[in-house]
């Protein structure tokens, strides 16, 4: 095996009320990410034997049992990374709101685990133009939001059209993610989406298969169920893979008791034991195709050592 194959396997923890609010959901449903999916979550990648980045949105983790989870991430080895505050697109945001969201979930995550937080995603992949100069001085060594495939324009342009809260969001801002580089590089403020040699921070992209650009996605997987089967070999060329999926992703909309109306989204429909095998799958053949299978953090520390 190739020792300089590197992948991650990240998971953004969006609660249901992210689905609620993009699909146009009136169904209200009680926080379960950390209550059902985590432990799941925990168990399969405990049996296979890898480490991953948990992208966790702060103001969800409002209560001992949250909190609680996030400390199991923690000590089970696994990362815990920043998915925002409140995950508000930051498109929309000012100078002064995005300092505020990031200096707010970074003090509440870091005081959770007792250590710096050091890794970034948007949420629902969303950047603007003062986001990175906040991220370097608050010590942020990466960042893993572009997602360089053609599937996320489309993606938008779907949720735009059965979401109000989508409607505004700029266009331009999608068509530099399907351009953006497909591997690891460093970037420099205020562009995330160009290579520079000299970059004081790691963007890690959303991985897809080369030229096809079908992303490394588990939504994508689901809302097309031949996809891994199909595609999973052309995945494993590449020499890094990072691996996108959600906490909403592990949860039995029978067993957890959610309102049926919430199967919009793709896999929310699938009971957990046949999403289970899918999960150990992927798992399994990623550390099998790679010489290092582990956190975003770990990634981004190779790729800077490499790049220097």
């Amino acid at each position: 095996m190739d020792n300089k194959k590197i992948a991650a396997i990240t998971f953004d923890m969006d609660e249901l009320d992210i689905l609620r609010e993009g699909y146009h959901i009136t169904d209200e449903c009680k926080p379960v990410i950390y209550k059902k999916a985590v432990p799941r979550m925990l168990e399969i990648l405990d049996e296979v034997g890898i480490k991953a980045t948990f992208f966790i949105i702060s103001k969800d983790i409002v209560n001992g049992e949250s909190k609680k989870a996030v400390r199991t991430i923690y000590t089970m080895g696994h990362e815990v990374a920043n998915h925002s505050a409140n995950h508000r697109h930051l498109f929309n945001m000012s100078l002064e709101e995005t300092r505020q969201d990031m200096l707010e979930s970074s003090k509440i995550l870091s005081e959770i685990i007792g250590e710096n937080i050091v890794g970034y995603r948007g949420p629902s992949l969303t950047l603007n133009n003062h986001l990175m100069e906040i991220l370097l001085e608050l010590g942020y060594e990466y960042d893993s939001t572009t997602n360089p495939t053609l599937f996320f324009i489309t993606e938008w342009l779907y949720l735009s059209l059965i979401s109000p809260s989508k409607r505004n969001s700029p266009s331009w801002f999608f068509v530099k993610h399907a351009f953006a580089p497909s591997t690891p590089y460093r970037i420099i403020p205020p562009c995330f989406f160009k290579k520079s040699e000299n970059g004081k921070m790691i963007e890690l992209p959303i991985s897809h298969v080369p030229f096809l650009q079908v992303p490394f996605y588990a939504t994508f997987h689901f809302l097309f169920p031949f996809s891994y089967h199909l595609f999973k070999h052309l995945y494993y060329i590449n020499k890094t893979a990072v691996y996108h999926a959600h906490g909403l992703d592990f949860l039995d909309i029978n067993e957890d008791n959610i309102p049926p109306s919430y199967t919009k989204h793709p896999g929310m429909n699938l009971p957990w034991s046949e999403k289970k095998k899918y999960f150990k799958k992927v798992f399994t053949e990623l550390k099998n195709n790679y010489s290092s299978v582990g956190t975003a953090r770990d990634m981004a520390r190779k790729i800077s050592a490499r790049l220097i």
